[in-house]
């Protein structure tokens, strides 16, 4: 992890020829900013109610500036597998709902589908501030999930005008975000339902986000084996997109931790933590699954 605060060298990368993971990475603007998303607005517009959205931001820095010694080297995170753990809870949320066909009382055969849609893009001060305190209530996201490195008091970001270099966000910075949130409306506070801090030891950046107002936050309390939080990951959010409370999608994803196979992932239950701890709201349905007419009774 890194140490210290971020230099201030001048250049669009200064981590762009490190050695990182016995392999050379080059610094690639157009391909780093991005991941590829599988667009699910077809299944849910942004229009019908009760339709939410999941936000994902990822920063997978390869280096911190540090101002004694320079470009430090950082293990890449694999944003594009944990991408890709969202996406298979969501393919295994919808095939479950598909089969649960329900009988209105016309005895018309109704699909259940995901009430969601995700999106990805890259974690920076301005992307975390805008998703933290949307400045219209059409830019709010439902659930807010972040992969980043962390530290005991500080999420790493990365720079817009550096590419690959990490910013250093500490639990001050952050308050000073969810500070903007007194001043917006109802409906925009209301969006927000839910962070997840998909990074190591990130209790107290949790707790940080609770006294600012966000309901239900997920994190660990120690470092994480990626291993157990994409075990974890895909269990969550599939009882989340079949309309589970955050409460039961959290218990679900637990118990599924203690039964795997492996000790690592086993041991991983007890890391992590939902907040506020021991809350009675956290018996919030989030993404209600809507129900159109079955392709079967429309032929």
């Amino acid at each position: 992890e890194p140490e210290g605060e971020p230099g201030h060298s001048s250049g669009t990368s200064a981590c762009g020829d490190l050695e990182v993971g016995g392999g050379r990475a080059r610094a690639d603007a157009n391909t780093r900013t991005s991941v590829a998303v599988a667009d699910t607005s077809e299944q849910c517009q942004s229009s019908t109610a009760g339709c939410g959205r999941l936000t994902m931001l990822f920063a997978s820095p390869l280096c911190h500036l540090d101002a004694q010694r320079g470009p430090i080297p950082m293990v890449p995170l694999p944003f594009e597998r944990e991408w890709g753990t969202l996406m298979q809870a969501y393919n295994e949320a919808a095939a479950a709902l598909k089969d649960d066909v329900r009988t209105s009382s016309s005895e018309l055969g109704l699909q259940r589908q995901p009430a969601v849609s995700l999106s990805a893009q890259l974690l920076t001060a301005g992307s975390l501030q805008r998703s933290l305190a949307p400045i219209t209530s059409g830019g709010s996201t439902t659930v807010l999930h972040l992969s980043a490195h962390g530290t005991s008091d500080c999420l790493v970001l990365e720079e817009p005008d550096r590419p690959l270099t990490a910013h250093l966000l500490s639990c001050d910075m952050l308050r000073d975000m969810l500070d903007l949130r007194d001043r917006m409306t109802s409906q925009q506070f209301a969006g927000l339902r839910l962070v997840v801090l998909n990074a190591c030891g990130a209790k107290k950046l949790g707790s940080q986000l609770v006294q600012g107002g966000i309901p239900h936050v997920v994190c660990s309390n120690a470092m994480l084996h990626d291993s157990a939080g994409q075990a974890f990951l895909r269990v969550f959010y599939g009882s989340l997109f079949q309309g589970s409370t955050v409460a039961a999608a959290f218990d679900a994803a637990l118990v599924a931790l203690r039964g795997d196979a492996d000790a690592v992932i086993r041991a991983s239950a007890e890391q992590f933590c939902l907040l506020p701890e021991g809350s009675f709201k956290h018996d919030e349905v989030l993404f209600v699954p809507v129900e159109r007419p079955s392709t079967s009774t429309m032929s």
